[in-house]
């Protein structure tokens, strides 16, 4: 008789993913494990006895994004990397295409991946609910192996971090927490003892980023970051800021007023100064004048084409996303909860911003989107320099998702055909006319048409 191939399978509250893994590490088995709870699910290829492959290795936005936050690529990198994908690459990893494109070396994708899957696997030691599947397979596909773990480190080090989770969630309890500094008696006891390690992450903590954003900002592990901050908790530098006074000083910051811009604000019908030229347009002091308070010099005629001048793509698409914000919530049918949709884009913007951390120069004021201060600044330095590269990436990356995400609510709330005609009308009514004096080459149409689809 022909050999069968074992399976195991059962629940994690009758066996741990700690005592599975050791079974299949002292077994050398060779085969797939499984493990799922609710969405989220996992696979591990096992290859006697040693992890080397795993499904979250293929989730590209993960492992680019941790590329991005750690420094390795850039974001624009990662773009092009993942449109790549879509097209000539298509059906490349996104580790594999930044290794034949030398952004990275191998020798990075290997340390990276490793870490990721670690980090992944400690995550998984935490649960206890939960089912799993081992199907021994002796002809597992091992031709693609990156990174190889051996199981008894990572269950030593997995040991202790449980342990230490244990006490870190009593202060820490998920990543949505917002920490704010306790000032210290004396704190002029307080610098000379704290590591570098330790100044990075304390540095972060200003009661606006969640603890979630300050692991992504620092550069260290989840861990690790989760490690440090509950020590400052726990010497009293720390302290956990209410959720109602969080979401207090943001919604105080983004107040609705008018002279928001945004197409509303370009068709006002007020009385004003006498053009020269047969289109209406924005003074030539750019986006300074379009945020801007005071009266715009708009032209009587309504049915007039639309012209804007803007320093860079990012005021024209904080411009497309402020218009549209503010067609969609005069929509019927759109708004559901009268509360959450008139702060819909300030929490929206938060939410986003959490994951780019170089994007931080955009706010919300006056419950609309702005970009002054980083349009200023590609001003005074005459383009987007490389100083600003990275800033610049970021923040076209945080409005591009704030673009997606909208529209995929009105989406799910108006409905194909009407998002579409509401998305072109806006779209149709200023694109062919904005001008941008740096990053010309950017092809703003296209770039919006692709991010909502039509």
């Amino acid at each position: 008789m022909p050999k069968k191939d074992m399976e195991l399978e059962g629940t994690l509250r009758a066996f741990s993913l700690p005592d599975i893994l050791q079974f299949l590490s002292m077994g050398k088995m060779t085969g797939i494990l499984s493990i799922w709870r609710e969405a989220y699910n996992i696979s591990l290829t096992i290859k006697e006895g040693k992890i080397v492959n795993s499904s979250a290795l293929d989730r590209p936005c993960k492992l680019g994004d941790m590329l991005v936050y750690r420094g390795f690529i850039k974001r624009r990198d990662l773009e092009e990397v993942l449109n790549a994908q879509q097209g000539l690459d298509r059906g490349k990893l996104v580790g594999q295409i930044l290794v034949e494109r030398d952004i990275i070396s191998k020798q990075t994708l290997r340390d990276a991946l490793k870490l990721q899957l670690e980090e992944e696997i400690w995550e998984l030691f935490l649960w206890r609910d939960g089912q799993f599947k081992f199907e021994q397979k002796l002809d597992v596909d091992t031709s693609n192996i990156v990174v190889e773990i051996d199981i008894e480190p990572l269950l030593i080090e997995g040991s202790r971090r449980q342990d230490e989770w244990s006490k870190i969630s009593q202060n820490i309890p998920d990543e949505d927490v917002v920490l704010t500094i306790v000032a210290p008696e004396n704190s002029t006891e307080l610098g000379p003892a704290l590591s570098e390690s330790e100044w990075s992450v304390l540095s972060l903590v200003n009661g606006f980023y969640e603890v979630g954003s300050i692991v992504v900002r620092c550069g260290l592990d989840k861990f690790e970051t989760y490690r440090i901050l509950n020590t400052f908790i726990m010497a009293g530098l720390l302290r956990q800021k209410p959720f109602n006074q969080v979401e207090k000083e943001l919604l105080q910051q983004s107040d609705m007023s008018p002279g928001i811009p945004s197409l509303t604000n370009v068709r006002s019908t007020e009385p004003q100064p006498q053009e020269t030229s047969g289109a209406t347009r924005y003074s030539k002091k750019g986006i300074a004048s379009l945020f801007s308070r005071g009266k715009r010099e708009v032209k009587e005629a309504p049915t007039t084409t639309i012209q804007l001048d803007f320093i860079s793509p990012l005021g024209a698409l904080a411009f497309f996303i402020n218009s549209f914000y503010e067609t969609l919530i005069k929509t019927e049918g759109f708004i559901t909860s009268r509360g959450d949709d008139s702060d819909l884009l300030c929490i929206m913007w938060r939410s986003l911003l959490m994951r780019h951390p170089k994007a931080d120069i955009i706010t919300v004021t006056y419950g609309r989107l702005n970009v002054k201060i980083m349009e200023r600044i590609i001003h005074m330095q005459k383009g987007i320099s490389r100083a600003v590269n990275e800033c610049y990436d970021e923040s076209l990356a945080l409005l591009s998702e704030i673009t997606k995400k909208m529209h995929q609510i009105g989406l799910e709330r108006l409905g194909e055909k009407s998002i579409s005609r509401i998305a072109t009308g806006i779209l149709n009514d200023f694109s062919a006319n904005i001008h941008y004096k740096h990053d010309e080459k950017f092809n703003f149409r296209s770039w919006v048409e692709g991010l909502v689809k039509i």
